[in-house]
């Protein structure tokens, strides 16, 4: 029951959690049905099963009532009409820097699969497994800050930490052991040999760790927060310079949409159902056109723009548009306002 609860608010969280959900089901099963134990445990079973589906169909008759459509847009956006062998051929490419990051993880959790095989083991690398092939599968994703991947490494740090603590417990049976570790421990020997695990853990992390440890400690900005910035103030230059009936154009339908409260055209169809059921453009060219009617604003450094659609009027009274833009100090090096 509480799995059950557990893996319906994971699903909420996220709708791809299911593909998880379903294989640690499948595990639940197996064992139950091996030990024989199917009759005492149908019970809380099925009432664990039964909170994930109702979680499961709730959300959908929300989402058809709502959105009137069986899918996500986002899963409409990324996999109808995308080949699986592009996708998986982008998500290998996208996979390849977190598995050279993680490959001191890798190695220990594999080590003890190798060494020290179970069955809680083996479900534990066959859900990190599963979240890597899935992340491929879908094509990889747009940042390497392994949001996707993240729920993996929790299994994978269990059985690291499992390997490492069956190695150390038979090295603390040599004498080279006790010669270097144990000549006089302050704290016993139990607590030297959780300083070792410690330690091995520890710069297993760092190696997972260490391109983000800049932002973890606040001496870098987090990668996206310039632009946010950004775009909360072109929202509210938008906001000022245009009239109520204006339709904006958005490739990141947040900040300058809720700010504005305009209304909006998602050009990525993340938000825009028609926009997300149009053929996908595979060919890897990314171009802006002048949008027309309306001014556009385009950021030659990085692509991002925006445009408005409709602009029926200007309420500026005396100022400009590109003095609006400077008081919320919104234009800067490269940008051109059209």
């Amino acid at each position: 029951m509480l799995a059950g609860g557990c893996l319906a608010l994971a699903y909420l969280t996220r709708n791809d959690s299911l593909v998880v959900s379903l294989v640690m089901g499948a595990y639940a099963l197996v064992h139950i049905v091996r030990r024989r134990r199917l009759a005492q445990n149908a019970g809380p079973l099925a009432l664990g099963a039964g909170l994930l589906l109702v979680t499961v169909a709730g959300q959908w008759l929300w989402r058809r009532g709502y959105y009137h459509s069986n899918w996500p847009n986002t899963y409409t956006l990324r996999i109808q009409g995308v080949g699986l062998v592009f996708r998986v051929l982008d998500g290998l490419r996208f996979i390849r820097m977190f598995l050279v990051e993680s490959i001191a993880l890798l190695a220990l959790a594999v080590g003890e699969l190798l060494f020290g095989a179970r069955r809680p083991k083996l479900l534990l690398a066959v859900l990190a497994l599963t979240i890597v092939v899935y992340q491929i599968e879908i094509g990889g994703d747009f940042t390497r800050y392994w949001r996707f991947l993240c729920p993996a490494i929790p299994f994978l740090f269990i059985l690291a930490i499992t390997g490492v603590a069956a190695v150390e417990a038979g090295v603390a049976r040599t004498s080279a052991f006790a010669a270097c570790f144990l000549r006089r421990p302050m704290l016993g020997t139990a607590s030297v040999r959780l300083y070792l695990l410690g330690v091995s853990m520890g710069l297993v992390l760092y190696t997972v760790d260490s391109r983000f440890l800049p932002e973890m400690t606040f001496h870098q900005a987090p990668d996206t927060m310039d632009e946010n910035l950004d775009a909360i103030r072109e929202a509210l230059s938008l906001d000022e310079i245009l009239a109520p009936q204006a339709t904006l154009g958005v490739f990141a339908a947040g900040a300058l949409s809720y700010y504005t409260g305009r209304r909006s055209i998602d050009f990525l169809g993340k938000t825009d159902p028609h926009i997300a059921r149009l053929p996908p453009d595979t060919s890897g060219k990314v171009h802006v056109h002048e949008c027309n009617p309306g001014r556009r604003t385009e950021n030659h450094g990085t692509g991002r723009s925006w445009c408005v659609l409709q602009e029926p009027c200007l309420p500026l009274g005396s100022r400009r548009p590109h003095e609006v833009l400077e008081h919320h100090h919104v234009r800067r090096k490269g940008w051109r306002h059209g």
